[in-house]
């Protein structure tokens, strides 16, 4: 996560929330040097952060760690609720017409609140629809949450030796 981080503050000094941010990841892929690893090293890195974090999960919830950490797993699953919206705003910066789609039709779920959801959607967009402003507050918003992933992820760890894990205690008492 640490490194996930680092190369996605490389990634940040080229990219600019604006209606052009698809033209800037371009001209970063094909005319910056080595722009093309840095954003394929954040793409995939991300790809297996996640596939990390299944497998974690999968182990958790194999030794039933749900039962007796209880804030162990809460912090656990508040990271990867935390993560997934994290991608889903990275994935929506570039701006073109798939992250486009994907930011509209994620961010519409918002209406299904009762009497609420139209402001809160107008609130989140900053319009009516999704727009530049929209790029620039999940940008923003994509560089808060990874810092408050990593910050739950520390405390998800201070936690865990604070408290003992049951799978370590599963395989010694057999």
């Amino acid at each position: 996560m640490v490194f996930q981080s680092l190369v996605g503050v490389l990634l940040a000094m080229f990219y600019k929330p604006t209606a052009k941010a698809f033209s800037e990841i371009i001209y970063l892929v094909n005319e910056i040097t080595n722009g093309y690893l840095l954003k394929y090293l954040h793409l995939n890195g991300a790809s297996l952060i996640f596939i990390l974090l299944y497998l974690h999960t999968t182990k958790a919830i194999f030794y039933a760690s749900f039962r007796t950490l209880g804030w162990v797993w809460v912090s656990g699953v508040a990271l990867l609720l935390l993560s997934i919206v994290t991608a889903f705003l990275g994935y929506s910066l570039p701006y073109g017409q798939m992250s486009y789609w994907a930011a509209t039709v994620i961010t519409n779920l918002l209406t299904a609140i009762y009497c609420i959801g139209e402001k809160i959607l107008v609130g989140v967009h900053g319009a009516f629809a999704v727009q530049e402003q929209t790029i620039a507050r999940f940008f923003v918003l994509h560089f808060i949450l990874a810092l408050a992933i990593l910050a739950l992820a520390a405390a998800h760890i201070l936690i865990l030796h604070a408290n003992s894990s049951t799978s370590s205690d599963a395989r010694l008492n057999g």
